[in-house]
């Protein structure tokens, strides 16, 4: 068994509760699961993609998921409960990966999640960027909304994969000139359409506007894989019940949050 004393309860320089803020932690009682903001949690069901495993919630009750029936807390460090890998806790021990490591605090024991979840300075920093968006608009964004609509209306996060699993060609809002010189360069092949675009790139370091479609035309799938690869995550608000959606995209440009705006729904982002 590893005896770590203490574990550092910062995680790449944020403490280790920064990465949990749908939960309340009684620090010293290990007896006692974290207390969990569930509304919170699941605006978050669609916003983290590779990293949609940090929303697990603990677990005591071993509710025929898992195959352990002691006492303790547990939970999954992979993507289901079906096919995981187990962080079990009982009587101040942790066990997982076939390690067992003693822990003092649930600060400890978050360090282990975080460690094996978001192993990387990069992993953390994308992460963060999410749950660093949401406290930081969140609730100013539902405030203002409330204020037109007179109710609270559900307001999640969604990550761009999200939104491109839901409409393929969604994609196409969110191309940049440098997705498209990107797929211009790696995927120019032996065309020489895309080697003149690509040399005309080269000496002016952009192209024109029908070069740009024409490209976005020929290397549709090749952008859209760029596109789907990036880590963005938007605020999601339906518009539906909204009356003047104007007044609200006015007051987003006024405290410099940026948007796009669909048929039925908008999508803030910083």
């Amino acid at each position: 068994m590893i005896d770590t004393s203490k574990l550092s309860n910062y995680h790449f320089g944020r403490h280790v509760f920064d990465y949990f803020p749908w939960y309340t932690y009684d620090n010293k009682n290990l007896d006692s699961p974290p207390v969990l903001n569930d509304t919170m949690r699941k605006d978050f069901n669609f916003a983290l993609g590779d990293f949609d495993s940090m929303i697990y919630v603990w677990n005591t009750t071993y509710d025929g998921a898992f195959t352990r029936a002691s006492a303790g807390n547990c939970i999954s460090l992979k993507s289901s409960y079906f096919d995981s890998t187990m962080l079990f806790v009982e009587k101040g021990i942790a066990s997982y990966l076939g390690i067992k490591e003693q822990v003092n605090d649930w600060e400890d024991i978050e360090k282990i999640r975080l460690r094996n979840l978001l192993g990387t300075r990069e992993m953390a920093e994308s992460y963060l960027k999410i749950i660093d968006n949401y406290i930081g608009y969140h609730d100013l964004i539902s405030d203002m909304v409330y204020t037109q609509v007179g109710e609270d209306v559900e307001i999640t996060v969604v990550s761009l994969q999200n939104l491109i699993n839901r409409d393929s060609e969604i994609y196409k809002s969110f191309i940049e000139d440098e997705d498209v010189y990107k797929a211009l360069k790696n995927s120019r092949r032996n065309s020489r359409f895309l080697n003149s675009v690509y040399s005309y790139y080269l000496k002016n370091k952009t192209i024109t506007y029908r070069q740009t479609e024409a490209v976005k035309k020929t290397l549709q799938s090749e952008i859209s894989n760029i596109v789907s690869s990036k880590k963005l995550s938007f605020f999601y608000v339906k518009t539906n019940r909204i009356p003047n959606v104007d007044r609200i995209t006015n007051y987003l440009t006024e405290i410099n949050l940026k948007f796009k705006k669909f048929n039925n729904y908008l999508l803030v982002y910083p």
